[in-house]
Protein backbone atom coordinates (compact mmCIF):
# COMPACT_ATOMS: atom_id res chain seq x y z
CA UNK A 1 0.00 0.00 0.00
CA UNK A 2 2.54 2.38 0.29
CA UNK A 3 6.92 2.49 0.24
CA UNK A 4 9.37 4.00 2.62
CA UNK A 5 12.37 6.01 0.79
CA UNK A 6 15.37 6.77 2.76
CA UNK A 7 16.29 10.93 2.15
CA UNK A 8 18.88 12.54 4.01
CA UNK A 9 18.10 10.35 6.97
CA UNK A 10 14.77 11.41 6.73
CA UNK A 11 11.70 8.72 5.91
CA UNK A 12 9.20 9.79 3.67
CA UNK A 13 5.81 7.43 3.10
CA UNK A 14 4.13 7.41 -0.41
CA UNK A 15 0.67 6.35 -0.13
CA UNK A 16 -0.31 4.97 -3.21
CA UNK A 17 -4.44 4.10 -3.27
CA UNK A 18 -4.74 0.56 -4.93
CA UNK A 19 -8.33 -0.02 -4.26
CA UNK A 20 -9.05 3.41 -6.69
CA UNK A 21 -6.87 1.95 -9.40
CA UNK A 22 -8.47 -1.51 -9.34
CA UNK A 23 -11.96 -2.28 -10.72
CA UNK A 24 -13.57 -4.36 -8.60
CA UNK A 25 -15.41 -7.29 -10.68
CA UNK A 26 -19.32 -7.19 -9.60
CA UNK A 27 -22.30 -10.09 -10.72
CA UNK A 28 -25.20 -9.36 -12.52
CA UNK A 29 -27.17 -10.13 -9.13
CA UNK A 30 -25.19 -7.13 -7.91
CA UNK A 31 -26.21 -4.84 -10.62
CA UNK A 32 -30.19 -6.37 -10.42
CA UNK A 33 -29.95 -6.33 -6.34
CA UNK A 34 -32.36 -3.46 -5.16
CA UNK A 35 -30.58 -0.83 -3.29
CA UNK A 36 -32.57 0.62 -0.06
CA UNK A 37 -31.19 3.81 -0.67
CA UNK A 38 -32.93 3.82 -4.22
CA UNK A 39 -36.30 2.99 -2.68
CA UNK A 40 -38.46 6.47 -2.55
CA UNK A 41 -41.99 6.33 -1.45
CA UNK A 42 -44.15 7.46 -4.47
CA UNK A 43 -46.41 9.62 -2.79
CA UNK A 44 -44.81 13.48 -2.16
CA UNK A 45 -45.20 14.20 1.45
CA UNK A 46 -45.81 18.38 1.39
CA UNK A 47 -43.84 20.19 4.15
CA UNK A 48 -45.68 20.43 7.34
CA UNK A 49 -45.00 23.40 9.78
CA UNK A 50 -45.55 21.57 12.90
CA UNK A 51 -42.10 20.56 14.31
CA UNK A 52 -43.15 17.73 16.46
CA UNK A 53 -45.54 15.75 13.91
CA UNK A 54 -45.30 12.18 13.64
CA UNK A 55 -48.03 9.66 13.28
CA UNK A 56 -48.45 7.72 16.46
CA UNK A 57 -49.20 3.88 16.67
CA UNK A 58 -53.12 4.19 17.59
CA UNK A 59 -53.57 6.35 14.74
CA UNK A 60 -52.35 3.88 12.42
CA UNK A 61 -54.53 0.97 14.07
CA UNK A 62 -57.27 3.21 13.69
CA UNK A 63 -56.39 3.58 9.98
CA UNK A 64 -56.11 -0.12 9.49
CA UNK A 65 -59.26 -1.69 11.55
CA UNK A 66 -61.27 1.61 9.43
CA UNK A 67 -60.04 1.35 5.79
CA UNK A 68 -58.26 -1.13 4.83
CA UNK A 69 -57.80 -2.09 1.33
CA UNK A 70 -56.45 -5.31 0.42
CA UNK A 71 -56.52 -5.15 -3.63
CA UNK A 72 -59.39 -8.20 -3.72
CA UNK A 73 -61.43 -8.10 -6.79
CA UNK A 74 -64.44 -8.13 -4.20
CA UNK A 75 -63.20 -4.98 -3.05
CA UNK A 76 -64.43 -1.39 -4.40
CA UNK A 77 -61.03 0.93 -4.58
CA UNK A 78 -63.73 3.62 -4.75
CA UNK A 79 -65.11 3.14 -1.60
CA UNK A 80 -61.99 2.52 -0.04
CA UNK A 81 -61.38 5.73 -0.91
CA UNK A 82 -64.65 7.44 0.26
CA UNK A 83 -64.21 5.45 3.48
CA UNK A 84 -60.13 6.76 3.79
CA UNK A 85 -61.49 10.57 2.62
CA UNK A 86 -64.06 10.34 5.68
CA UNK A 87 -61.75 9.16 8.54
CA UNK A 88 -58.72 11.24 7.67
CA UNK A 89 -60.86 14.12 7.48
CA UNK A 90 -62.22 13.89 10.60
CA UNK A 91 -58.36 14.09 11.76
CA UNK A 92 -57.19 17.69 12.55
CA UNK A 93 -53.47 17.92 13.79
CA UNK A 94 -52.08 21.59 14.18
CA UNK A 95 -49.58 23.23 11.93
CA UNK A 96 -50.50 20.16 9.37
CA UNK A 97 -52.48 20.26 6.33
CA UNK A 98 -55.51 18.18 6.06
CA UNK A 99 -53.64 17.19 2.40
CA UNK A 100 -50.40 16.39 4.36
CA UNK A 101 -51.95 14.10 6.45
CA UNK A 102 -54.11 12.69 4.31
CA UNK A 103 -51.34 11.73 2.15
CA UNK A 104 -49.00 10.33 5.25
CA UNK A 105 -51.34 8.09 6.44
CA UNK A 106 -52.88 6.51 3.24
CA UNK A 107 -50.19 3.80 2.76
CA UNK A 108 -51.23 3.16 6.39
CA UNK A 109 -54.65 2.12 4.79
CA UNK A 110 -53.36 -0.59 2.36
CA UNK A 111 -52.36 -4.02 2.41
CA UNK A 112 -51.46 -7.43 0.62
CA UNK A 113 -51.80 -6.84 -3.01
CA UNK A 114 -52.63 -3.03 -3.01
CA UNK A 115 -49.84 -1.99 -1.10
CA UNK A 116 -47.40 -4.22 -3.46
CA UNK A 117 -48.96 -2.22 -6.08
CA UNK A 118 -47.69 0.94 -4.30
CA UNK A 119 -44.12 0.11 -3.08
CA UNK A 120 -43.73 -0.76 -6.78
Amino acid sequence: MGKSQQEGGASQVHIQNDAAEEEVPRTMGYYMASRTADIQSPILHPPVAANNFEIKSPLVTMMQNNAFFHGHISESSREHVQRFLELAGSLKINGVSGEALQLRLFPYSLSEKALRWLKN
